[in-house]
């Protein structure tokens, strides 16, 4: 047995030969190479199948030693069984063969009309100069004839379709139009050309990208939306919850959402609050009391649901992420496991208003008198988290469901729920990747905090958006892209998606002289990340992960002043694999 996701990887060699050089004289025929804009894009259809990776897929009963049932009706029978599961079969082929070649017109059945989507054509060895075809300008007659035939059967009568493919199963091509105009030199021409191999670039993921390119419906497997639905009673007065309320989750968010007076009494309650507790900072030597695993034990903690394992990252992945490996400290977990215990504070890191956080390092105290190396503190503060007011209100302007009012308002149970999670997710990544993590506890000052916070192991070495990487060498700049590249793909493989990239959630705890032979990258600050949690719309379908990480660290980097030609194409929609959906 195979999955969906192995089975239209397959097909081909992991490493083929590269073509055979051109060797023909120019001809007279010389088209300008334009891409095509598939729509939906070819990463958008990728996505797409990603979700079924974990399926079985269907089992021929035919050898797949040719064409057909090696590619043609197993890919539909995938689409139709999996993709379209339930819905009327939409796919159909013909087979055609000439001492030529080999010809399957795909068919789509569009509002009871049958559409040709594409005429695949298969061709003996030697017939398609693949390397005239993939200069920026084809002169080679050989590739000319073809992309000639191409246009002939885009636009007759008989063989009229979207996509015209050539393969001779080492190389595919894919022409969407050909545009030859009489008297001119140089002619134009849409198509993708590329040498196939196992993964994305198989013969089986172009036709299953084709396919989405029929006009008819597909499944999309974002996560399933989930509304809390009920109805709040007329009224004019607001409920005063802030007569009593100490956090944020004492207001009802349901009625928040639903009434302007309440939340303009949630407001300026949290301005009164925030201003009298920071009347009073923290300084060195406060002393924190702590309440252990309060969030666990109060809030509960946000576990995956999800019936898929975490795929096995790349060993070449685990050599760049699991660098220096950092011992865990067996003393802080010793005092944690006491009663009565503290958090002497010895280094204000970051403490003000608006900020989703407070950072404190320090140490740990238990009644016995232990105390523990120096650790971090962060601590989350709903009254001091930044809040945009006027956003707020303008979700009331517009026409609105309430349900999507109040989105840019963040609860601080949630932040480190979110984080707590991450952390458990990337438990294998702690002192490396991570830094270790030494629980989510309640910590209590007086009667100005009451708060979650987590205690972390302190990362020595500056952030990366402190360093001017923009002038590093490029051998340097390559490496640094590389390691951050697949540090990302570790966290996408384990389900966790960095919501918020900044240059500050990157340390180099080797120091800015970084070597990309022997230094290590450490990620922080999970409190937005977008995470995977089992709420797929169809048993056996992998929701999609529901963030854009990767575009985040591009434009970072580019800003940072990172060349376009060391970034490359690492960070962009085509770079993600399989497994990062």
């Amino acid at each position: 047995m195979c999955t969906i996701g192995g089975f239209l990887d397959g097909g081909h060699e992991n490493f083929p030969e590269p073509f055979s050089p051109c060797d023909h004289s120019p001809g007279s025929a010389r088209f300008m190479a334009f891409g095509i804009n598939f729509s939906p894009p070819a990463f958008s259809s990728r996505q797409r199948m990603a979700a079924f990776r974990f399926q079985i897929a269907p089992t021929p009963q035919e050898t797949l030693d040719t064409p057909e049932f090696k590619y043609i009706k197993p890919v539909i029978d995938i689409f139709e069984n999996c993709v379209r599961a339930g819905e009327p079969r939409a796919f159909a082929y013909e087979r055609e063969r000439s001492p030529e070649r080999e010809t399957f017109t795909i068919l789509a059945d569009v509002k009871g009309e049958q559409k040709r989507v594409a005429l695949v054509n298969f061709l003996p060895p030697g017939v398609i100069c693949w390397d005239g075809l993939q200069r920026p300008k084809t002169v080679c007659p050989g590739a000319a004839s073809i992309l000639q035939d191409a246009r002939r059967l885009l636009y007759g009568n008989s063989t009229a379709c979207r996509f015209v493919v050539f393969t001779d199963e080492r190389g595919i091509l894919v022409v969407k139009c050909v545009d030859v105009q009489a008297g001119l030199p140089e002619h134009a021409a849409n198509f993708t050309c590329n040498l196939v191999a196992n993964g994305r670039r198989s013969l089986r993921h172009a036709l299953s990208v084709i396919l989405q390119q029929a006009p008819i419906p597909f499944f999309d497997p974002k996560p399933y939306p989930m509304f809390v639905q009920g109805c709040l009673n007329h009224r004019i007065e607001p409920l005063l919850l802030s007569l009593t309320a100490k956090h944020f989750h004492d207001f009802d968010i349901f009625a928040l959402q639903r009434s302007v007076a309440d939340l303009e009494d949630f407001l300026t309650w949290r301005e009164d609050e925030s201003r009298r507790v920071f009347a009073s900072p923290v300084v060195f030597g406060t002393t924190f009391h702590l309440e252990r695993d309060a969030l666990a034990t109060e809030q509960g903690v946000w576990r995956c649901q999800c019936p898929f394992p975490n795929p096995a990252i790349p060993s070449w992945t685990r050599e760049l992420v699991m660098r220096n490996p950092r011992p865990r400290q067996t003393g802080v977990d010793a005092i944690i496991a006491q009663t009565a215990l503290s958090f002497r504070v010895t280094n204000v890191v970051r403490h003000q208003e608006d900020a989703f956080s407070q950072i404190f390092f320090g140490v740990l105290c238990s009644a016995d008198g232990d105390i523990s190396i120096p650790i971090c503190l962060k601590l989350f503060v709903d009254i001091l988290f930044p809040i945009d007011e006027d956003r707020l209100f303008e979700d009331f302007d517009f026409d609105l469901e309430p349900r999507w009012r109040l989105r840019t308002l963040n609860y601080a149970e949630d932040l480190a729920r979110r984080e707590e999670s991450a952390y458990q997710r990337l438990a294998e990544y702690q002192g490396t990747l991570l830094p270790h993590c030494y629980g989510f506890h309640r910590f209590m000052l007086d009667d100005r905090y009451n708060a979650y916070g987590a205690l972390l192991e302190i990362i020595p070495g500056p952030q990366l958006g402190d360093l001017e990487i923009g002038n590093w060498a490029k051998p340097v700049q390559r490496g640094l892209i590389l390691q951050l590249r697949e540090c990302m793909r570790a966290l996408l493989y384990a389900g966790v998606d960095q919501g918020d990239w900044h240059g500050g959630q990157i340390l180099l705890p080797n120091g800015a002289d970084y070597n990309p032979e022997t230094d290590s990258l450490v990620l922080i600050d999970f409190a937005f990340a977008m995470q995977r949690l089992g709420d797929e719309q169809r048993h056996g379908v992998a929701a999609s992960l529901q963030g854009r990480g990767h575009i985040d660290v591009q434009f970072q980097l580019e800003d940072a002043g990172i060349p376009k030609d060391v970034l490359g194409r690492r960070f962009d929609w085509e770079s993600l694999e399989t497994n990062e959906w």
